[in-house]
């Protein structure tokens, strides 16, 4: 279940995943069947089960006080929906154990949940066989489109049947589940033709006409009976907003799914071998965005994927591949991520990093301080903040060498973030060599000896093993490789550690 919420969102996991505390499971008996947990999860997901919980449980306040306070919006406040306190959750079941008709219609809804993920734009994409004959992306969406708008009717209108037969389970009335709506299977209601927001003598054309006296004697319930007017509001019932769906704003489109899963599409696919081959067999090379765009132009799967994203055939390959690259991409220098507070908090984490070191190497360092965390501010824009966070996690897909574009093409040099320390060691100081057989000066390759500097600790750490070839470790080679080049570029190591970008506007960067 997610533990805070808008509203109650439980889900019967089948094995294979792991939940953190901002998802608590419950478990039952080891003997209990699955028609047990599926009962239970059609009444912990009733609108009923919603009022006791926001009965029970404590809204979350923001900083100016309580949402409802705030906004006059009591479906928009966010609980705490705590294990401990579910446990006191009553359960109606008669002498035999039976809870009427909750448990099949919460198994409908549970088959209709699974085929309806099945028919999202990612799971489309990720079952799309781009060479098999007749095999048209657009098509295929469209079709799964239409599917999935009916199937979303149908457990609209299922999860009304669920609420109403949940009243009758807990004697809030005798009007429970109808057996003509629950046996018309192609048909269903949209969201705003549910019986509690029909205003006075109205009638939504939506609602199939078979379904209509029933829906008018619920609403001739609602007005007469206290109990059910409580609770058959927006503040208990389901919002049926999907994920990511927040109060205030309109519910995801099928389109805006698309788009979000045509960009992972075309994300995963700018990183597969097509684009980075295996460096195991292969030596790692960095490569520039202009020669991505280049590999995109003759990938048909690419090319497709790509239209559908942009909205139209005539896009321009350079400018998206661009645009994808760069919004995932962190550059390689702690200079080019931070502001001058990112760069002192990033020199204590390499301090405490280094007493690590010594400590896994039997020194007595005594104890080791926990480094600051990062904030939104230490970092120089939103998206390295997004892509690594206040621990600064690597989360990117590629790294971006900014500063290190040739003269033949301009466009930003990355690398994949998939590779280790050695790897992007192999990469960069292949890229170093061959700007230095093309004559670039000690001021243009310090910033790919700075790259260097940067990961020979951790190659040092990780590769530890001599290279029979050589008779050193890979640490040591590109120690001597920077000690060397450094010497002879009349440059030494703080020059190098202590690089800054060339200053726009000729102003100088200020010191924080």
């Amino acid at each position: 279940m997610a533990f805070v919420a808008t509203h109650n969102h439980f889900v019967l996991d089948r094995g294979g995943k792991v939940f953190k505390q901002s998802a608590p499971i419950i478990k039952l008996p080891a003997d209990a069947t699955e028609d047990d947990h599926i009962a239970l999860l059609g009444l912990l997901n009733s609108s009923t089960a919603c009022f006791w919980m926001k009965q029970v449980f404590y809204p979350k306040a923001t900083a100016v006080g309580d949402i409802s306070t705030e906004k006059g919006k009591p479906e928009a406040n966010r609980y705490e929906f705590a294990g401990t306190g579910l446990l006191s959750f009553p359960v109606p079941c008669d002498r035999h154990g039976n809870t009427g008709r909750v448990q099949e219609i919460a198994r409908e809804i549970d088959k209709l949940s699974s085929k309806a993920r099945s028919l999202m734009p990612m799971a489309v994409l990720a079952d799309w066989h781009p060479d098999t004959a007749g095999s048209n992306l657009s098509d295929s969406l469209a079709t799964a489109e239409r599917e999935h708008k009916r199937i979303k009717r149908r457990m609209i209108a299922l999860q009304e049947e669920l609420d109403w037969e949940v009243y009758r389970a807990y004697s809030l009335t005798e009007e429970g589940a109808c057996e003509e709506i629950l046996s018309d299977q192609l048909l269903g209601i949209d969201v705003q033709d549910r019986p509690f927001l029909w205003e006075e003598d109205q009638s939504p054309t939506g609602v199939p006409d078979s379904w209509k006296s029933i829906y008018e004697n619920r609403r001739r319930l609602l007005r007469s009976d206290h109990s059910l007017k409580l609770i058959e509001t927006h503040v208990y019932k389901r919002p049926w907003w999907g994920r990511q769906g927040v109060y205030g704003q309109a519910p995801r489109t099928y389109r805006e799914w698309i788009v979000d899963a045509c960009r992972n599409w075309l994300l995963d696919r700018l990183e597969g071998p097509r684009y980075w081959p295996d460096p195991r067999p292969h030596e790692p090379k960095l490569q520039s965005v202009a020669q991505l765009a280049d590999k995109a132009s003759g990938d048909h799967d690419f090319l497709q994927v790509a239209a559908l994203y942009r909205g139209r055939p005539d896009f321009d390959v350079s400018a998206l591949v661009n645009e994808l690259v760069e919004d995932e991409s962190v550059p390689f220098l702690p200079v080019l991520r931070y502001k001058p507070s990112g760069l002192r908090k990033r020199e204590v984490w390499e301090r405490t990093w280094d007493l690590q070191r010594k400590q896994d190497a039997g020194e007595d360092v005594g104890d080791i301080p926990v480094p600051p965390k990062y904030a939104t501010a230490d970092y120089l824009k939103n998206d390295y903040w997004r892509l690594r966070g206040k621990l600064d996690v690597p989360k990117e897909r590629w790294i971006s060498y900014p500063h290190l574009q040739p003269e033949s093409d301009p466009s930003l040099v990355v690398g994949w973030a998939g590779w280790d320390h050695l790897q992007q060691a192999s990469a960069l100081v292949a890229y170093y060599d061959a700007r230095k057989r093309e004559g670039w000066e000690a001021k243009r390759l310090t910033p790919i000896l700075a790259g260097l500097d940067q990961l020979l600790p951790w190659i040092h750490q990780w590769h530890p093993e001599i290279d029979p070839e050589f008779g050193d470790t890979a640490g040591q080679s590109y120690q001597s490789l920077l000690e060397n080049d450094a010497h002879e570029l009349g440059l030494i190591l703080d020059d190098i550690r202590n690089w800054e970008p060339p200053v726009k506007g000729g102003k100088r960067k200020a010191k924080g």
